[in-house]
């Protein structure tokens, strides 16, 4: 029994490599080199919108620090791929050799059938988002700007052509708190879900028969990358200061927990940081 993981290289990646090396069984770690992590504005902002994009991925860089940094496995322990890389016919040879009991994807570009239908084991994707109601892009981004911060969270689901649409297997969302900024709600929702994966990934890989995820009853919804605009920093930063959590709890908005998706036997508590 063994794991090929396929991650991105940010330290959110590189945390969930080290909780995943943590589960006890064999595993050899992808990590394609994705963008720059503070990407610099477009040159067609205007001046405030400039400050509002440097401020945010400013933010986001700093708490992504603090949360995963020290904590994160080295890359030193990876392969490094690029993304021409990732489906192409080496790839290909090499997960095929290596035949793996589950191939865990999380913050890697899209895998493609060929790479996918080379090998007899599971193929599961992690996605920064709580499937149906935020699947597709910046889905950490989208439910405290729609004002229901509660629902922040990670899924673990099968691997599909559908954009994060395979069937559910686990689910956690954060517990909203006063003083929670944008990307402290991101970052917890990463570090509570991985901490948590040693243990999931037991349970589900030690059952004798292969395990089937849940089917959503909703479609949600798909966001996609260009539905987002600088603009919306103006609401999240400039109309809310980024306490959109105070502004919900000051202000009476109902957030209600998320209603999270599981399989039998994992009704495990997310841990408090």
């Amino acid at each position: 029994m063994s794991i090929v993981l396929i991650t991105g290289d940010h330290p959110r990646h590189r945390y969930l490599a080290r909780q995943v090396m943590a589960s006890g069984l064999p595993v050899t770690w992808f990590a394609e080199r994705r963008e720059y992590f503070t990407p610099a504005p477009p040159a067609h902002l205007n001046g405030r919108l400039t400050a509002l994009w440097q401020h945010h991925f400013r933010l986001r860089d700093e708490c992504e620090q603090h949360y995963f940094a020290a904590q994160g496995a080295p890359l030193d322990a990876a392969i490094s791929i690029g993304h021409d890389e990732l489906n192409g016919p080496e790839m290909i040879r090499r997960i095929s050799q290596l035949q793996p009991t589950l191939l865990l994807s999380y913050g890697c570009h899209k895998l493609s059938p060929e790479l996918l239908n080379c090998f007899d084991g599971m193929a599961w994707n992690v996605h920064g988002g709580l499937s149906p109601w935020y699947r597709g892009c910046i889905t950490h981004f989208w439910p405290s700007y729609m004002l229901e911060p509660q629902m922040t969270g990670m899924t673990l689901h099968e691997t599909t052509e559908a954009i994060d649409g395979g069937n559910i297997l686990y689910q956690t969302a954060v517990t909203p708190r006063r003083g929670d900024r944008l990307h402290d709600l991101a970052c917890r929702a990463v570090r509570e879900f991985c901490d948590t994966l040693p243990a999931v990934l037991g349970i589900l890989l030690a059952r004798e028969q292969p395990v089937s995820g849940i089917a959503a009853t909703s479609t949600g919804r798909i966001w996609t990358a260009r539905m987002w605009q600088p603009q919306h920093l103006e609401v999240v930063y400039g109309q809310f200061e980024d306490k959109i959590v105070d502004y919900c709890l000051d202000s009476g908005i109902a957030m209600p927990p998320a209603r999270l998706l599981c399989v039998d036997g994992l009704d495990m508590t997310s841990p408090q940081p």
